[in-house]
């Protein structure tokens, strides 16, 4: 078969050379498709055809057709042609670095059609396999009549001439393109690649991310001739704005026929399960599981340990700091150096013998962390070099405030692929861990954190929450109770936080869905913890919802809501009141800080009949000062 280009001069492509049209002409028949590589010579600036006797002639090697779907990414798109506007004796790199299927390879083509006018010579070198890049150097070089499969000849080539672009695409650790790359002459490469590894990155690097939301609707709706934009926006959150889930999407919804509707509704039934059939997506060379199962597969033993405990944590605030500090002191408890003691008879008599209580304590260990784990969490030098290996391929990405990102749909993907419930229970543990610290303090009914705290427990319970079957149905998992409180934990967590934000965003909005939180709080807590209705109230733990009956009147006393104050200050009175005798500290710190609330808002009556009560638990000079400062406000 003959590769030829029919060219029409009224065409606008004749003029402007925007985007080339290819001919494949054989002895049967004529078809407008996709030519391997393209040979064209420019006479004059409105006609054009395929000779050699001419001076100016343009060669490209281009094994993919423009996709028409290309939404968005003008900011990238700038920043590579910026990378490339300056002058230079040297060729000038750009490396276009991102997780599979984020769209690495569809920006480069972009760019090339974009600015395929500009070059007199375009290549692209397919670089997976070192097959794959022996195939194209070569047949580049039979395109230029110089057959050789020899990569000096390649490089030679381009050192010989130049306003040249080069393609380097899905470079990964596997090849070597160093051979193939050229070191003079003015011209400009491209290369896409996983690695995100500074020290292994010559040139300007830009890092891909996923599209911003308006870009995902917009090809989806597109993508689909469709105008749901609500089940367009719907379908672009499930998946997190990626790429290639949204081409597989696109291409289910267009080959089964189906509206956007019904699409958001298999995805809510089916999750990752609709993505099982499509082997192959228009625009790229694998669908989203096989692609991440591909990169996954490359991960060392310890990366896919960090990366299960990862999967089971808030994809946008991974806080590495949990995982490890924990780890460290589960380390230090199971390496205690050995301390005997001397053993003795019934009567108090020595036996001669020596008792290893240190080995005896460490079978009270009670964690769920696998000893591999804490061996490699504990291990601060293992923990840096197994995060730059996930850093390298694109996995986890670093905040500046130094938390871990990773994208949403890939913890789904890796999640299918653990076979028990292992990671969750590690994950459950270190949460539960943190939240008892920073929100079980009985003497304080106060909010006691900061607001990025708060934002990490509550995102993570959140996550957990999502497997609540899965850990109950687990054979190892601590406690029942345990996801229960966990629920708990989520809405007192997100109504302090809520009660943080709101006050220093003076919205009274936030201030309303914080109450809403302590009340769903109250509703999920009391049949654990008692503390509702005529409950006794016998240790510390039961007064965890009178806690939470004082936060939330504060909130109400902010919004200005003095009847529901009351109201639930009367559902405090009551059962504090009967264990004043029995439970003296913990009464008199319930009293005391509901009269402070009521202080602080000048409500002086009912403040001072808290402090009464508080004086009847524990009398002292401070409380009756607060009395008398109560009756000279009346």
């Amino acid at each position: 078969m003959k590769n030829e280009i029919q060219v029409d001069p009224q065409n606008e492509l004749s003029s402007n050379f925007q985007k080339p049209q290819f001919v494949q002409t054989g002895d049967k028949n004529t078809q407008i498709g996709h030519a391997e590589h393209l040979t064209l010579n420019i006479v004059n600036k409105n006609h054009f055809h395929v000779s050699n006797k001419h001076k100016i002639s343009k060669k490209i090697l281009l094994p993919y057709v423009e996709n028409e779907n290309f939404i968005g990414r003008l900011v990238f798109l700038k920043d590579i042609k910026a990378a490339f506007s300056a002058n230079s004796e040297k060729p000038t790199t750009v490396n276009i670095t991102g997780l599979a299927g984020i769209g690495k390879t569809q920006l480069a083509l972009k760019y090339v059609y974009q600015n395929i006018k500009l070059y007199d010579t375009v290549c692209w070198l397919e670089c997976s396999t070192e097959e794959t890049i022996n195939k194209t150097f070569v047949e580049f070089l039979a395109l230029i009549s110089e057959p050789s499969d020899e990569k000096i000849h390649f490089t030679n080539w381009f050192h010989n001439n130049s306003n040249w672009l080069i393609v380097f695409n899905d470079v990964n650790e596997n090849t070597s393109i160093e051979q193939l790359i050229p070191k003079y002459k003015n011209g400009h490469i491209i290369k896409t690649t996983q690695i995100n590894e500074k020290s292994k990155l010559d040139g300007a690097v830009i890092p891909l991310e996923e599209l911003s939301k308006d870009e995902a609707v917009d090809f989806l709706t597109r993508r689909t001739n469709s105008n749901d934009i609500e089940n367009a926006s719907k379908i672009s959150y499930r998946l997190g704005y990626f790429p290639l889930a949204l081409e597989q999407a696109a291409a289910y919804i267009c080959e089964t026929d189906i509206d956007l509707s019904k699409y958001y509704e298999l995805l809510n039934n089916y999750d990752l399960e609709v993505f099982d059939d499509n082997e192959s997506v228009k625009n790229y060379k694998w669908n989203i599981k096989t692609v991440w199962g591909i990169t996954l597969q490359k991960l060392s033993e310890n990366a896919r340990q960090m990366l299960y405990c990862f999967a089971y944590m808030a994809s946008d605030n991974i806080v590495l700091d949990l995982l490890t500090n924990h780890a460290k002191e589960l380390h230090d408890e199971y390496n205690k150096p050995d301390k005997f003691i001397e053993k003795k008879d019934k009567f108090g008599n020595s036996t001669n013998e020596k008792f290893n209580i240190s080995e005896f304590f460490k079978k009270y260990i009670t964690t769920v962390f696998p000893k591999e784990l804490i061996e490699l969490m504990a291990n601060e030098l293992k923990v840096n070099n197994t995060l730059k290996e996930l850093k390298k391929f694109s996995i986890v990405s670093i905040r500046k405030d130094k938390r871990l990102t990773i994208h949403g749909l890939l913890q789904e993907i890796i999640r299918s692929t653990i076979n028990d419930s292992t990671y969750l229970l590690v994950v459950a543990e270190i949460v539960g861990k943190e939240f008892n610290e920073l929100g079980l303090i009985y003497d304080d009914y106060h909010i006691a954190f900061q607001m990025n705290q708060a934002k990490s427990i509550i995102v993570n319970i959140e996550t957990l929450l999502m497997y609540k079957k899965e850990y109950e149905e687990s054979k190892n998992s601590p406690s029942l109770i345990y996801m229960w409180e966990l629920q708990f934990h989520f809405y007192s967590f997100m109504a302090r936080y809520l009660t943080i934000y709101g006050i220093y965003e003076k919205d009274n909005n936030l201030l309303e869905e914080a109450d809403e939180c302590y009340k769903t709080a109250c509703e999920v807590g009391e049949p654990l913890y008692g503390g509702g209705g005529d409950s006794h109230l016998s240790s510390a733990h039961t007064f965890t919802i009178i806690q939470e009956k004082h936060r939330r009147m504060f909130v109400n006393l902010k919004l200005g809501r003095i009847d529901i104050a009351e109201k639930l200050y009367q559902e405090i009175r009551k059962p504090v009141s009967a264990v004043i005798n029995s439970e003296r500290h913990m009464s008199f710190n319930a009293f005391n800080n509901c009269g402070d609330l009521w202080k602080k808002f000048r409500y002086f009556t009912l403040a001072k009949d808290a402090y009464t009560l508080a004086a009847q638990c524990v009398g002292n000079n401070e409380i009756n000062v607060k009395i008398a400062e109560c009756e000279n406000n009346f």
